[in-house]
Formats: structure tokens, C-alpha cells, sequence
């Protein structure tokens, strides 16, 4: 059994440096350290590639960080993707779909925003400094890690388009092709954690 505490994590986006707990937090992420430099970061709406519906078009993704929000989208009562009442794959189990399809493209990691979570709760933070006893995984040392940031973070880093692109993920619409832009500003992500095996 495995219980990992945050010893360290960074974040910096665009010269903006983030603060732990306040600006953004660890996704889920089972390694004991990760240091990944950007060249750049891609904002890709919901983060979805799929035959209905995607994010992905005339973008490229290589080398930078990829700002995705939860959720997917709908029309009227149904998911665009499944085409019916019932979500996809994108929102169950959705993010590591998510963070798997940016990798795959070429991500150096995954940044997510919550809609409906502009801040972090005191207990989230207290929570991703510290995890429960788990099993360990053969994905442990694999993968990009991924983090979260809010919603006064976001905006810092994507201006005055922030609340218009969280809205529309808040109201599950769609994410125009004209949303979805890259910017060269360099991202730098790190974290350390220390572990007890028992």
C-alpha cells in the first residue's frame, strides 16, 4: 500500500506564478515527481475528440499545455457525442479520457477548470496534499500529469475571453472552432511528493 504527501508543486503560465491551494491544485496523479517546460499553451474547450464532435480541429497540440474544461456538450436534452439523454465516455470516466487523448496528441501536461468550481475548498486542498492508503498501479510512473486551476487563475491567463469560455462549458453548449486558441507563452509544471509503502 502506497500514501504519497506533496512535498513541492509549481505552476507558472505566461510569467504568471501560480500559488498552491489558491490558483490551482493537482489533478489525480500517482507519480512521485514530474517537471514538464511548455512552449506554449492550447486552450481546446472540452478536450473531446470524437465522430459527433471535437476539439481538435486545426489544432496542434505538440510540445505545449492543453487548458481543457469538464463537461461535454448538448443540444436540447441530449449529449452531442452519444446523441442521446445519456453522457459519453467523455464525462464518465471523462478526465482520464481526456488527459489520455492530449497525450496522445503531444501534451506536456493537462490543465482542467471546473465550471462550477471557480475556487477550491479548503478540505480539496487539504485533500490533494495528502492521499489515502491505495494500491499501487502498472500506470504509476506513467503519463502527463494533470492539474487544475480557477477560475481567477484562468482569467489571468486567458483574459478577458476567460469567463465567455467557462460559460460556455457551464451551460454545456459548444465550443466554436474560433474558441479554441494557442498561445507561445511558456508553461512551466512541477510537483514532488514523498511516499510510504507498507
Amino acid at each position: 500500500l502506497y500514501e504519497d504527501s506533496l512535498l513541492m508543486a509549481e505552476l507558472t503560465m505566461g510569467g504568471q506564478n501560480a500559488a498552491y491551494g489558491t490558483d490551482f491544485l493537482l489533478g489525480n496523479v500517482s507519480g512521485l515527481s514530474y517537471a514538464a517546460k511548455s512552449n506554449g499553451f492550447v486552450f481546446a474547450g472540452y478536450g473531446i475528440e470524437d465522430d459527433n464532435y471535437s476539439d481538435y480541429v486545426n489544432l496542434d497540440v505538440k510540445g505545449k499545455a492543453v487548458i481543457i474544461c469538464l463537461g461535454e456538450p448538448k443540444v436540447g436534452d441530449n449529449d452531442i457525442v452519444s446523441g442521446t439523454d445519456k453522457r459519453s465516455k467523455w464525462t464518465n470516466p471523462g478526465i482520464s479520457d481526456k488527459v489520455a487523448l492530449a497525450v496522445a496528441k503531444g501534451a506536456t501536461n493537462v490543465i482542467l477548470i471546473s465550471p462550477n468550481q471557480p475556487s477550491f475548498s479548503e478540505r480539496s486542498v487539504s485533500k490533494s496534499k495528502k492521499t489515502r492508503m491505495y494500491y499501487p498501479s502498472k500506470d504509476d510512473a506513467n503519463g502527463v500529469a494533470s492539474t487544475y486551476i480557477s477560475h481567477d487563475f484562468a482569467k489571468k491567463i486567458l483574459g478577458e475571453k476567460a469567463d465567455a469560455l467557462i460559460a460556455i462549458s457551464r451551460k454545456k453548449e459548444v465550443y466554436a472552432i474560433a474558441d479554441h486558441f494557442q498561445n507561445n507563452e511558456a508553461v512551466n509544471f512541477s510537483f514532488k511528493k514523498d511516499r510510504i509503502t507498507t
